[in-house]
Protein backbone atom coordinates (compact mmCIF):
# COMPACT_ATOMS: atom_id res chain seq x y z
CA UNK A 1 0.00 0.00 0.00
CA UNK A 2 2.74 2.40 0.98
CA UNK A 3 4.79 1.44 -2.09
CA UNK A 4 1.80 2.04 -4.39
CA UNK A 5 1.22 5.50 -2.85
CA UNK A 6 4.91 6.39 -3.21
CA UNK A 7 4.85 5.35 -6.86
CA UNK A 8 1.79 7.46 -7.56
CA UNK A 9 3.46 10.49 -5.92
CA UNK A 10 6.60 10.03 -8.03
CA UNK A 11 4.49 9.67 -11.17
CA UNK A 12 2.52 12.83 -10.42
CA UNK A 13 5.75 14.71 -9.62
CA UNK A 14 7.29 13.68 -12.94
CA UNK A 15 4.19 14.80 -14.85
CA UNK A 16 4.29 18.16 -13.05
CA UNK A 17 7.94 18.73 -13.96
CA UNK A 18 7.27 17.82 -17.58
CA UNK A 19 4.37 20.28 -17.73
CA UNK A 20 6.59 23.04 -16.31
CA UNK A 21 9.30 22.41 -18.95
CA UNK A 22 6.80 22.27 -21.80
CA UNK A 23 5.25 25.57 -20.67
CA UNK A 24 8.59 27.32 -20.12
CA UNK A 25 10.01 26.60 -23.59
CA UNK A 26 7.47 28.61 -25.67
CA UNK A 27 7.42 31.33 -23.00
CA UNK A 28 11.20 31.76 -23.19
CA UNK A 29 11.06 31.84 -26.99
CA UNK A 30 8.38 34.52 -26.77
CA UNK A 31 10.60 36.60 -24.49
CA UNK A 32 13.56 36.31 -26.85
CA UNK A 33 11.44 37.35 -29.84
CA UNK A 34 9.93 40.27 -27.95
CA UNK A 35 13.35 41.49 -26.76
CA UNK A 36 14.75 41.20 -30.29
CA UNK A 37 11.83 43.15 -31.73
CA UNK A 38 12.21 45.85 -29.11
CA UNK A 39 15.93 46.15 -29.84
CA UNK A 40 15.29 46.43 -33.59
CA UNK A 41 12.68 49.08 -32.99
CA UNK A 42 15.12 51.07 -30.82
CA UNK A 43 17.86 50.93 -33.47
CA UNK A 44 15.35 51.99 -36.12
CA UNK A 45 14.23 54.95 -34.01
CA UNK A 46 17.85 56.04 -33.46
CA UNK A 47 18.61 55.84 -37.18
CA UNK A 48 15.47 57.76 -38.06
CA UNK A 49 16.29 60.50 -35.52
CA UNK A 50 19.88 60.77 -36.79
CA UNK A 51 18.59 61.14 -40.36
CA UNK A 52 16.26 63.95 -39.32
CA UNK A 53 19.04 65.79 -37.47
CA UNK A 54 21.44 65.42 -40.39
CA UNK A 55 18.81 66.70 -42.84
CA UNK A 56 18.37 69.87 -40.76
CA UNK A 57 22.11 70.59 -40.74
CA UNK A 58 22.38 69.88 -44.47
CA UNK A 59 19.51 72.25 -45.12
CA UNK A 60 21.07 75.03 -43.04
CA UNK A 61 24.44 74.68 -44.77
CA UNK A 62 22.89 74.52 -48.24
CA UNK A 63 20.89 77.68 -47.53
CA UNK A 64 23.88 79.59 -46.16
CA UNK A 65 26.19 78.56 -48.99
CA UNK A 66 23.81 80.12 -51.49
CA UNK A 67 23.93 83.49 -49.72
CA UNK A 68 26.28 86.32 -48.90
CA UNK A 69 26.91 85.20 -45.34
CA UNK A 70 28.62 88.46 -44.41
CA UNK A 71 25.13 89.95 -44.01
CA UNK A 72 24.02 88.42 -40.71
CA UNK A 73 20.60 90.09 -40.72
CA UNK A 74 19.77 88.73 -44.15
CA UNK A 75 21.03 85.27 -43.18
CA UNK A 76 18.88 85.33 -40.05
CA UNK A 77 15.79 86.18 -42.08
CA UNK A 78 16.46 83.27 -44.43
CA UNK A 79 17.05 80.92 -41.49
CA UNK A 80 13.75 82.02 -39.96
CA UNK A 81 11.95 81.13 -43.19
CA UNK A 82 13.80 77.80 -43.34
CA UNK A 83 12.83 76.98 -39.73
CA UNK A 84 9.18 77.86 -40.33
CA UNK A 85 8.91 75.83 -43.54
CA UNK A 86 10.77 72.80 -42.13
CA UNK A 87 8.61 72.76 -38.99
CA UNK A 88 5.40 73.17 -40.97
CA UNK A 89 6.32 70.36 -43.38
CA UNK A 90 7.61 67.86 -40.82
CA UNK A 91 5.12 68.60 -38.04
CA UNK A 92 2.31 66.74 -39.80
CA UNK A 93 4.53 63.73 -40.52
CA UNK A 94 7.09 63.52 -37.69
CA UNK A 95 6.16 66.18 -35.16
CA UNK A 96 9.50 67.97 -35.40
CA UNK A 97 10.11 71.61 -34.41
CA UNK A 98 13.22 73.43 -35.67
CA UNK A 99 14.56 76.91 -34.94
CA UNK A 100 17.85 78.02 -36.56
CA UNK A 101 19.48 81.41 -35.85
CA UNK A 102 22.91 82.97 -36.35
CA UNK A 103 25.15 82.99 -33.28
CA UNK A 104 27.46 86.02 -33.79
CA UNK A 105 29.65 85.22 -30.79
CA UNK A 106 30.42 81.73 -32.11
CA UNK A 107 30.92 82.82 -35.73
CA UNK A 108 34.43 83.15 -37.12
CA UNK A 109 35.00 86.87 -37.71
CA UNK A 110 37.82 88.56 -39.61
CA UNK A 111 39.74 91.73 -38.76
CA UNK A 112 42.26 92.53 -41.48
CA UNK A 113 44.06 95.87 -41.11
CA UNK A 114 46.61 96.35 -43.86
CA UNK A 115 46.08 99.97 -44.91
CA UNK A 116 46.48 101.81 -41.61
CA UNK A 117 49.71 103.44 -40.53
CA UNK A 118 49.18 101.80 -37.17
CA UNK A 119 47.15 98.62 -36.61
CA UNK A 120 44.04 99.22 -34.57
CA UNK A 121 40.85 101.28 -34.64
CA UNK A 122 40.66 104.35 -36.84
CA UNK A 123 41.79 106.64 -34.02
CA UNK A 124 44.98 104.59 -33.56
CA UNK A 125 44.44 103.93 -29.83
CA UNK A 126 44.14 100.45 -28.36
CA UNK A 127 42.65 101.26 -24.99
CA UNK A 128 39.90 98.76 -25.72
CA UNK A 129 40.27 95.06 -26.33
CA UNK A 130 40.29 93.69 -29.86
CA UNK A 131 38.14 90.72 -28.86
CA UNK A 132 36.66 89.27 -25.66
CA UNK A 133 35.13 85.88 -24.97
CA UNK A 134 36.89 84.22 -27.89
CA UNK A 135 36.57 80.44 -27.73
CA UNK A 136 38.39 79.91 -31.00
CA UNK A 137 41.32 81.70 -32.70
CA UNK A 138 42.14 80.18 -36.09
CA UNK A 139 44.50 82.80 -37.51
CA UNK A 140 46.46 85.62 -35.89
CA UNK A 141 49.56 87.30 -37.30
CA UNK A 142 51.03 90.77 -37.48
CA UNK A 143 53.86 92.58 -39.24
CA UNK A 144 55.76 95.57 -37.88
CA UNK A 145 57.10 97.56 -40.82
CA UNK A 146 58.71 100.40 -38.88
CA UNK A 147 59.74 100.86 -35.24
CA UNK A 148 59.64 104.60 -34.71
CA UNK A 149 61.11 104.71 -31.20
CA UNK A 150 63.69 102.38 -29.60
CA UNK A 151 63.25 100.60 -26.29
CA UNK A 152 60.75 98.16 -24.80
CA UNK A 153 58.42 100.94 -23.63
CA UNK A 154 57.72 101.71 -27.30
CA UNK A 155 57.28 98.06 -28.24
CA UNK A 156 54.44 96.74 -30.36
CA UNK A 157 52.79 94.34 -27.91
CA UNK A 158 49.94 91.85 -28.13
CA UNK A 159 48.53 90.27 -24.98
CA UNK A 160 46.21 87.26 -24.82
CA UNK A 161 44.46 86.58 -21.51
CA UNK A 162 42.87 83.22 -20.81
CA UNK A 163 41.41 81.10 -18.05
CA UNK A 164 44.51 81.01 -15.86
CA UNK A 165 46.70 84.00 -16.71
CA UNK A 166 48.10 85.67 -19.80
CA UNK A 167 50.56 85.29 -22.66
CA UNK A 168 52.18 88.16 -24.56
CA UNK A 169 54.53 88.88 -27.46
CA UNK A 170 56.26 92.14 -28.40
CA UNK A 171 58.49 93.57 -31.11
CA UNK A 172 60.92 96.33 -30.18
CA UNK A 173 64.20 97.94 -31.20
CA UNK A 174 67.20 97.51 -28.93
CA UNK A 175 68.56 101.05 -28.33
CA UNK A 176 72.25 100.13 -28.15
CA UNK A 177 72.39 98.13 -31.39
CA UNK A 178 69.34 99.21 -33.40
CA UNK A 179 68.41 95.55 -33.79
CA UNK A 180 64.76 94.61 -33.94
CA UNK A 181 63.91 91.82 -31.51
CA UNK A 182 60.96 89.66 -30.49
CA UNK A 183 60.23 88.59 -26.92
CA UNK A 184 57.55 86.35 -25.42
CA UNK A 185 56.12 86.36 -21.89
CA UNK A 186 54.19 83.27 -20.79
CA UNK A 187 53.30 84.88 -17.48
CA UNK A 188 56.68 84.25 -15.87
CA UNK A 189 58.65 87.09 -17.50
CA UNK A 190 59.96 88.20 -20.89
CA UNK A 191 62.40 86.05 -22.80
CA UNK A 192 63.95 86.83 -26.18
CA UNK A 193 63.10 84.51 -29.08
CA UNK A 194 66.29 83.29 -30.82
CA UNK A 195 66.19 83.71 -34.57
CA UNK A 196 63.65 86.56 -34.42
CA UNK A 197 66.17 89.38 -34.68
CA UNK A 198 67.28 91.69 -37.44
CA UNK A 199 65.66 94.65 -39.12
CA UNK A 200 62.08 95.50 -40.02
CA UNK A 201 59.76 94.32 -41.38
CA UNK A 202 59.22 91.62 -38.77
CA UNK A 203 56.31 89.21 -39.11
CA UNK A 204 55.04 87.21 -36.14
CA UNK A 205 52.54 84.38 -36.57
CA UNK A 206 50.94 83.95 -33.17
CA UNK A 207 48.82 80.90 -33.95
CA UNK A 208 51.75 78.98 -35.46
CA UNK A 209 54.46 80.25 -33.09
CA UNK A 210 56.85 81.46 -35.79
CA UNK A 211 58.48 84.70 -36.87
CA UNK A 212 60.42 85.94 -39.86
CA UNK A 213 64.06 84.97 -39.64
CA UNK A 214 63.23 81.39 -38.68
CA UNK A 215 62.61 81.77 -34.96
CA UNK A 216 59.99 79.71 -33.15
CA UNK A 217 58.28 80.09 -29.79
CA UNK A 218 55.71 78.40 -27.57
CA UNK A 219 52.41 80.12 -28.19
CA UNK A 220 49.48 81.00 -25.94
CA UNK A 221 47.45 77.78 -26.20
CA UNK A 222 50.20 75.73 -24.54
CA UNK A 223 49.37 77.28 -21.17
CA UNK A 224 45.96 78.95 -21.58
CA UNK A 225 42.45 77.81 -22.39
CA UNK A 226 39.61 79.99 -23.64
CA UNK A 227 37.66 82.11 -23.58
CA UNK A 228 40.40 84.52 -24.63
CA UNK A 229 40.72 88.29 -24.53
CA UNK A 230 43.11 89.89 -27.03
CA UNK A 231 44.55 93.34 -26.29
CA UNK A 232 46.99 95.58 -28.17
CA UNK A 233 49.36 97.78 -26.20
CA UNK A 234 49.03 101.35 -27.47
CA UNK A 235 52.32 102.59 -26.01
CA UNK A 236 54.31 102.25 -29.22
CA UNK A 237 53.66 104.25 -32.39
CA UNK A 238 54.87 101.62 -34.84
CA UNK A 239 53.70 101.08 -38.40
CA UNK A 240 52.38 97.73 -39.52
CA UNK A 241 49.44 95.47 -40.17
CA UNK A 242 47.69 92.49 -38.64
CA UNK A 243 45.10 89.82 -39.41
CA UNK A 244 42.87 88.10 -36.88
CA UNK A 245 40.29 85.36 -37.50
CA UNK A 246 38.33 84.00 -34.56
CA UNK A 247 35.15 84.03 -32.55
CA UNK A 248 34.02 86.33 -29.76
CA UNK A 249 32.80 89.87 -29.16
CA UNK A 250 34.60 92.80 -30.81
CA UNK A 251 33.96 95.97 -28.76
CA UNK A 252 36.13 98.42 -30.74
CA UNK A 253 35.89 97.28 -34.37
CA UNK A 254 33.31 95.84 -36.75
CA UNK A 255 34.76 92.63 -38.18
CA UNK A 256 33.70 90.84 -41.32
CA UNK A 257 31.94 87.49 -41.09
CA UNK A 258 34.18 84.77 -42.48
CA UNK A 259 32.30 81.66 -41.35
CA UNK A 260 28.94 82.14 -39.61
CA UNK A 261 27.88 79.87 -36.77
CA UNK A 262 24.25 78.76 -36.61
CA UNK A 263 22.53 77.65 -33.41
CA UNK A 264 19.99 74.90 -34.08
CA UNK A 265 17.18 74.09 -31.66
CA UNK A 266 15.64 70.72 -32.50
CA UNK A 267 12.58 69.25 -30.76
CA UNK A 268 11.38 65.88 -32.03
CA UNK A 269 9.29 62.94 -30.84
CA UNK A 270 12.36 60.94 -29.82
CA UNK A 271 14.96 63.55 -28.85
CA UNK A 272 15.56 67.27 -28.31
CA UNK A 273 18.84 69.19 -28.42
CA UNK A 274 20.55 72.51 -29.07
CA UNK A 275 23.68 72.50 -31.22
CA UNK A 276 25.88 75.18 -32.79
CA UNK A 277 27.48 74.44 -36.16
CA UNK A 278 29.80 76.35 -38.45
CA UNK A 279 28.39 76.77 -41.95
CA UNK A 280 31.77 75.93 -43.49
CA UNK A 281 32.79 72.63 -41.89
CA UNK A 282 36.43 72.94 -42.94
CA UNK A 283 37.20 76.12 -40.93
Amino acid sequence: MVADDRGQVLLLGGLAIAIVFLTAIPLSNSLVVSESAASSETVSDIDRTADREASVERGVRALANEMDTSNINELNRSLWNFSRDYTRTSAQRDGVYVNATVSPGDSLREVDRSTLSRPGPSNGNWNDDLVTGSERITEFNFTVTNVQNPGTTAAYEVRISGDSGFWAVRVYEEPSTGTTKVSVDDGTGWSEVPGCTGTTPVTVNITEGTCSGGGTFTTYDASLSGPYTVTFDKSGSNDGEFRFVGSGTFPAVTPGVLNPAVEIEYVGPDTSYERTILVNETS
